[in-house]
């Protein structure tokens, strides 16, 4: 059947494979002879999947269907891995048992691109996902082996523990690789995908990150402020505000003016805790008037507003002179709140100049 599948029409095969049992399905693929017929053959026996999936796993058959994945082309590839993933916890654990086995994450890996999101993330919880070596593995694969695009879907779903084992196996990667990596990120739409990566790293590797020129570029950071907001990673994200050098400020002002109200409630909400709260007001100083009114009107309507302005401990004067500068067009009680922060800093003709106007 597998030396005769690629040659005879849809028909035949339909009338054949009834009467094949579950894992002489398997065989069938297994012994093609003409690659491209193995999309043909997966589509035709659909409903029968599921029955060979297990058949394949109760004879121990993992590595036969390892190399039939390997034939697929993508969309059918992660097709056939959703439903794997949709099995029982004995038959997943089964296949990654079998493909460290035979060491073929890098046909796997790839499946992860296509993969559905909540097959993906039963698949990155099994306990064999959960191995610190494993990962650091898996990792050094897709780093080595032109698949990071293919990895990064898989970090999404992805424990902080399990995170910091691959951040960690990237971070050891040289400046000008990591350059690259962001590239390909970015040229890809990827930057919710890479961002979780991004934010698992030790403090002094994302401080190495964010000085990186290419994390400088006004598209990488417009980008990555709208998957921010998007999936709202203001909580981890923000902790880098204070690495960016200051010439990205103008850049970050206006990525701020295309958040919606509620995103931007939602920053400062985080940045309290994310200890950012000043470099996030000298952000917004930098916002044209009606811009940086908008936003001063936000957080003056914010809930946690009091937390927001006691948490701006800094004593550069140049800092407290710009909020002097612009205290025409902030509302009150903000304004007595910052003049009141700002004697406490040290800073006491700024305070009393914001409180008199």
């Amino acid at each position: 059947m597998g030396n005769l599948a690629g040659s005879v029409p849809d028909s035949v095969l339909r009338a054949a494979l009834p009467h094949a049992a579950d894992l002489d399905i398997l065989q069938v693929g297994y012994y093609l002879e003409e690659t491209s017929a193995a999309d043909r053959l997966l589509t035709i026996v659909t409903d029968r999947v599921p029955g060979v999936i297990r058949a394949t796993h109760d004879a121990d058959e993992w590595p036969k269907a390892i190399t039939l994945l390997a034939l697929l082309g993508p969309t059918e590839r992660s097709k056939l891995a959703n439903v794997v993933a949709a099995q029982d916890d004995e038959v997943i654990d089964g296949l990654l048992a079998a493909v460290e086995e035979v060491d073929a994450w890098d046909t796997l890996l790839p499946v992860a691109a296509g993969m559905a999101p909540e097959p993906l993330q039963r698949l990155a919880q099994r306990p064999a996902m959960q191995n610190p070596t494993l990962l650091t593995k898996i990792a050094d694969l897709a780093l080595t082996q032109n698949l990071w695009l293919s990895l990064l879907p898989l970090a999404t779903h992805l424990s902080p523990t399990q995170l910091h084992t691959v951040a960690a196996r990237v971070a050891t990667e040289p400046d000008d690789s990591l350059t690259t990596l962001i590239e390909q990120a970015h040229t890809e739409n990827h930057w919710p995908t890479l961002l979780p990566v991004a934010l698992a790293l030790s403090t002094p590797d994302r401080k190495r990150l964010a000085a990186l020129p290419v994390m400088h570029r006004p598209a990488y950071l417009t980008a990555a402020i709208e998957a921010t907001a998007t999936h709202n990673l203001w909580p981890e994200a923000l902790t880098v505000l204070n690495d960016l050098p200051a010439a990205t400020h103008d850049t970050l002002a206006t990525a701020i003016n295309t958040l919606t109200d509620n995103n931007f409630r939602e920053a400062l909400e985080a940045a309290p805790t994310a200890d950012c709260t000043t470099t996030l007001i000298q952000i917004v100083l930098r916002q044209d008037v009606s811009a940086r009114l908008r936003s001063l009107t936000l957080l003056n309507e914010s809930d946690n507003l009091e937390l927001f302005v006691a948490t701006i401990t800094t004593q550069d004067p140049a800092i407290w002179q710009s909020i002097s500068e612009a205290r025409e067009g902030i509302p009150e009680p903000l304004r007595t709140l910052l003049a009141t922060q700002a004697t406490q800093c040290g800073r006491t003709e700024l305070g009393i100049d914001l409180t008199t106007g």
